[in-house]
């Protein structure tokens, strides 16, 4: 689901120019109790080798941030870089001094998390949050387990360092998130964080095998306290889908919460991004049966869009997605739709 899992990047990846979207609605989408959303026809970033992907952005003043999974050429493999947008179309990387434009963190060969990818960034008490998922690459994302998360903290936003040589999320030997912790998303609620999160239960699974989402709080982003069951379980979920991952949670002007999610299909038929509503982060969610974006054939997302973070804001609910396209490329995509 990530960069890593569905790119088959290696030697022959070549340099592109990246592009940037600044008009066209390829396509337009309802959801139930949505007005219409409306989904930008090229990607409003590439990167310089059209692989990126599982983007977090974070509004910080006049500027948006915008933290996503890069590729490293030199390593062959994922890391994490930021780009800067003041419109949320139009992006630049970071000016860090680095030969991966806008890399945020250097990864640790032989460590846990020798690979980087999936991060998640926030501002808290004043202090710049950057949650990754780590793992020792040994061939990609599934053939890597385990996956954990770490964190590294920063006073600009641009220069981070990492707050623990150790993940502040790690996998649980007995639970349902045995495999991998990643994909993370945080909302602040009632003083504290709570954290939900995309887990897999698959080879070392002592329960049901499947993707999960769970949850995690905390009181100050570094110490984590886990909830041992899904937020989501299966009967939940809408006719067709057979899991949901890589969700962001954002509060609406209502003080309903939204679940933003990329909806599981199988094997064979794609992903797509579905829309939840609850009255709490840990939910009962009503999921929405219809997609809000979907797959357009021959666009850049023509296998799957998925993994969205969003920002709610003067009315409009804004939404930077990955896509998937069979090329192979991964590259990042824009829709928007009115409040609600």
């Amino acid at each position: 689901m990530t960069l890593a899992a569905r790119s088959k990047a290696g030697p022959n990846i070549k340099t592109v120019t990246p592009t940037t979207a600044s008009s066209g609605v390829t396509a337009s989408f309802d959801a139930e109790g949505w007005a219409r959303w409306q989904r930008r026809s090229a990607p409003v970033y590439s990167g310089p080798y059209a692989l990126v992907g599982d983007p977090s952005i974070l509004r910080d003043g006049s500027l948006l941030r915008m933290f996503h999974t890069c590729y490293d050429v030199v390593r062959q493999g994922p890391a994490i870089c930021q780009v800067t947008s003041t419109d949320g179309y139009s992006w630049a990387p970071v000016p860090v001094q680095d030969a991966l434009p806008g890399r945020m963190l250097h990864t640790r060969p032989g460590k846990w998390d020798d690979t980087h990818e999936t991060p998640l960034a926030i501002k808290f008490k004043g202090e710049y949050l950057l949650y990754y998922a780590g793992y020792q690459n040994r061939g990609g994302h599934l053939a890597s387990l385990p996956i954990q998360i770490g964190l590294a903290t920063s006073i600009d936003g641009e220069h981070f360092s990492l707050a623990s040589d150790e993940p502040v999320l790690s996998v649980s030997s007995a639970g349902m998130d045995s495999d991998a912790v990643f994909s993370p998303t945080i909302i602040e609620h009632e003083g504290g964080l709570v954290m939900l999160y995309t887990a897999y239960c698959l080879d070392t699974c002592t329960q049901d095998k499947g993707v999960y989402v769970m949850a995690a709080t905390s009181a100050d982003g570094r110490t984590w306290s886990k909830i041992s069951r899904p937020v989501i379980s299966r009967v939940e979920l809408p006719p067709g889908v057979q899991d949901i991952a890589e969700v962001h949670v954002a509060q609406g002007p209502d003080q309903q919460y939204y679940l933003f999610a990329t909806y599981l299909y199988a094997a064979g038929q794609g992903h797509e991004i579905g829309i939840g509503r609850a009255a709490t982060p840990y939910g009962p969610w009503q999921l929405s049966s219809v997609p809000v974006v979907r797959r357009v054939p021959d666009g850049f997302d023509d296998i799957a869009p998925i993994a969205p973070t969003v920002l709610m804001e003067n009315g409009t609910v804004r939404m930077w997605f990955h896509g998937f396209s069979s090329v192979p490329q991964a590259q990042i995509g824009y829709a928007e739709a009115p409040w609600p």
